[in-house]
């Protein structure tokens, strides 16, 4: 079994372990705030992030894809659950410097300490941590279990690997074409439509980091059509700096345009879609509390977006990059020549 292979999991799953221990210590010391509220101020959540994008190649290219697939639900719910309640703990942290009114501001505190307890709810159902008595005291078995599980996987050896790999992001990329093409991502649904395709490319950085090494940019393709998106800030971003290793004599190439036009498509509809929630869920409480929904969102100035504002900003982006530039067709012709 190639160890460096191993070590990927092995590595994240260690993270989330800390992470569980450090929040039921701070919780410990200071019992008036709730374990799972220091848990979501850790870096679990990008743990299990990487743990998701190894157990969604794990499951199609991995000779041990039944124990990833047993496992990604169990990654997911948690990853799921800490997502929404930082997303309402940020909404109720910006409502104070909006100044909504007290109805509508107490609406999204009760939302985000509901959204809390469901959180603290699945950690003790799903066995990352034990209760007494509603509180966290100890680790759960979810952590040694998935260590030892996924540790026992057979590793498929570097360059089949890569072939494997290269097939799979290949596969993702195609679709998601594909799904722009037949309207099966429908962008002017905010569900279905743009938050699909920006769950669906931002896997892309999520797969790169996670494999440490194994996905790589190739530097070869920092000129042509897409060297607009080559630029010293992009590159500097965290999420595109995907790692090299000395381990990994077989590495998966991406092409360096296309990588880094998608992931400043992710981000760019990452920041409209956010504009979009916080202005669709302010005008749904106004509307609950019978308070006039004009008068709420001016109090969230040029954060506000309508729906037909953000449906317009996100086809744009997408005219531009996949469809003008070509970058998932680039991307997806990149990774053809090294699939199996």
């Amino acid at each position: 079994m190639p160890e460096h292979a191993a070590r990927r999991s092995f590595i994240q799953l260690v993270r989330v372990e800390q992470a569980l221990t450090q929040a039921m210590d701070q919780h410990r010391a200071d019992p008036r705030t709730q374990a799972g509220h220091f848990l979501c101020k850790t870096d679990v959540r990008t743990a299990l992030f990487y743990l998701q994008g190894l157990a969604r190649i794990g499951r199609i290219a991995s000779p041990g894809r039944r124990v990833w697939k047993a496992w990604l639900p169990r990654f997911k719910e948690i990853e799921d659950r800490l997502g929404v309640y930082d997303y309402w703990l940020d909404v109720e942290q910006r409502a104070r410097g909006w100044k909504l009114p007290a109805p509508i501001h107490s609406h999204v505190s009760a939302r985000a300490a509901h959204q809390l307890g469901a959180l603290e709810y699945a950690l003790q159902r799903s066995d990352w941590w034990v209760e007494r008595e509603g509180e966290p005291v100890t680790l759960g078995n979810a952590v040694v279990n998935a260590r030892r599980e996924i540790g026992e996987v057979v590793r498929n050896k570097p360059k089949s690997e890569r072939k494997r790999v290269a097939d799979f992001l290949l596969d993702e990329t195609v679709e998601t074409i594909a799904k722009l093409e037949d309207g099966s991502i429908n962008l002017e649904e905010p569900e279905l439509g743009i938050h699909e395709l920006r769950r669906r490319l931002r896997w892309l950085p999520i797969y790169g980091l996670a494999m440490a090494g194994k996905i790589v940019l190739d530097e070869k393709t920092q000129g042509g059509p897409l060297s607009c998106y080559v630029t010293p800030e992009l590159l500097a971003h965290p999420y595109n700096q995907l790692p090299s290793s000395p381990d990994e004599p077989s590495p998966v190439k991406l092409h360096t345009g296309a990588f880094l036009a998608v992931s400043m498509l992710v981000a760019e509809i990452g920041k409209i879609k956010d504009r979009a929630l916080w202005t669709l869920e302010i005008e749904r409480a106004s509307t609950k509390f019978g308070i006039e929904p004009e008068y709420a969102l001016s109090s969230i100035g040029s954060a506000r977006i309508s729906h037909a504002e953000a449906v317009t900003a996100v086809r744009g982006l997408v005219q531009r990059v996949i469809v003008d530039d070509g970058a998932l067709r680039q991307l997806a012709e990149h990774l053809a020549r090294q699939a199996g």
